[in-house]
């Protein structure tokens, strides 16, 4: 594949520049081609493709991942015609510099860690003292996921670390480098990927984007940057995730990622076990979730399946009680919530959500949509097919990466 995919990407043009983007989702990849043009307000993007993985009853997180990978296999043999034929299209001296990869929950994970330094006397800050901080931090994750079974089942892998955040006497700073203090707090993230799905993304590089910078993220830690940079309203809030093989909760706290936190649960995990009270086929099953009258499906069924179907959506919403409630720290996790979940699944979602809010907060929640909150930053194409995590990912790109700093 990469003697033909190479020749194409020459140049670049116009202060231009283009970037693949690769999304490994819980049940689904794509691939699209983005341009983002210096003064513009929002990305340009030239080509995209997603596919779902099949739905199948597994029980192995990898047998699920590799289904995942053959969906991207698939979508770049498509990107050596007719993606190649766009760029081409679009600008014949085009150069792809970036290899954009993100990573979502249940094949990632997402550590954050806040350290702290203080002293009696003012002192500048160097980039020796940053790199100490940070090092800190990456020695406490390591020890945390030392034993983690989590860690040990998916044989996760370090992908990208970084600063997301500094404070200086307790106020926000963009650059420390030799400003002068007394105290420095670090918001530093390890971002841990399937070191399956990063094995083959470093293959896939070298294969076909040799001359492309490879950055591999989990998706937590570019929803949250976007949602600072792109959406800057929403300061502290829940990002709530909701993917086919996992629901993943970011916590936010005046901007800044402070907490993540998942369940290898998600809407193929649904259908399946909906499947398995019904005896529908799993696509049925599926079908029904995204249906708006779930609630007609259900009462088709006696009373006793009827309870048993009312039992594993409230043990879902127990799910998501455990998860609003473990916010890393002593507060509550935000009454604002905005969420991203498949296409046609946003009022169930909401409804199992709000439900879990009372519960577990005491409090109703104020639930935005993620298509909704990023309709106005143009891209109208993307925001009609309902592919948000695509669009969250090219306004990652467009904005430079610039939300934290990455440790080489």
């Amino acid at each position: 594949m990469g003697g033909i995919a190479m020749s194409l990407f020459a140049s670049t043009t116009n202060g231009e520049r283009y970037g693949v983007l690769i999304e490994i989702g819980s049940g689904s990849a794509s691939v699209a081609i983005v341009s983002s043009k210096p003064h513009s307000d929002s990305p340009d993007i030239i080509w995209s493709k997603r596919e779902t993985a099949a739905l199948r009853n597994v029980d192995n997180l990898k047998e699920s991942s590799k289904s995942v990978l053959t969906a991207l296999i698939n979508i770049l043999l498509d990107f050596e015609t007719n993606g190649q034929l766009a760029l081409s299209q679009h600008a014949p001296k085009a150069r792809i510099t970036t290899m954009q990869c993100t990573v979502a929950a249940p094949w990632s994970y997402t550590v954050t860690k806040k350290i702290h330094y203080e002293s009696d006397h003012t002192f500048t800050v160097g980039q020796e003292l940053l790199d100490k901080l940070a090092k800190k931090a990456t020695t406490q994750t390591e020890e945390a996921l030392a034993e983690s079974k989590v860690v040990t089942d998916l044989g996760l892998e370090t992908a990208s670390k970084a600063t997301m955040h500094t404070f200086l006497n307790g106020y926000s700073v963009q650059t420390p480098l030799g400003k002068e203090a007394k105290k420095i707090s670090l918001v530093h993230t390890s971002m841990m990927v399937h070191s399956y799905i990063l094995d083959t993304l470093r293959d896939l590089q070298k294969k076909m984007f040799k001359s492309a910078v490879l950055e591999v993220y989990t998706y937590a830690s570019v929803f949250s940057c976007v949602v600072r940079d792109v959406i800057p309203k929403h300061k502290n809030v829940a990002l709530i995730d909701v993917t086919y093989e996992a629901t993943e909760i970011s916590v936010l706290r005046e901007g800044v990622l402070s907490y993540v936190t998942h369940t290898p649960f998600g809407l193929y995990s649904l259908a399946r076990e909906l499947s398995a009270i019904t005896g529908d086929p799993l696509t049925e099953s599926l079908r029904h979730l995204y249906s708006e009258n779930i609630e007609e499906y259900v009462s088709t069924f006696k009373k006793e399946k009827q309870r048993e179907i009312e039992q594993l959506f409230s043990s879902y919403i127990a799910r998501l009680q455990e998860l609003l409630l473990e916010t890393g720290d002593e507060l509550a996790a935000p009454r604002q919530m905005l969420i991203h979940s498949a296409k046609n699944t946003g009022s169930l979602i909401s409804e199992f959500i709000t439900m879990a809010s009372k519960q577990a907060l005491k409090m109703s929640p104020v639930i935005t949509d993620v298509n909704e909150a990023l309709s106005s930053f143009s891209a109208e194409e993307l925001v009609a097919k309902r592919d948000q995590s695509l669009l969250i990912s090219a306004f990652f790109y467009h904005t430079g990466n610039h939300c934290f700093t990455i440790e080489h």
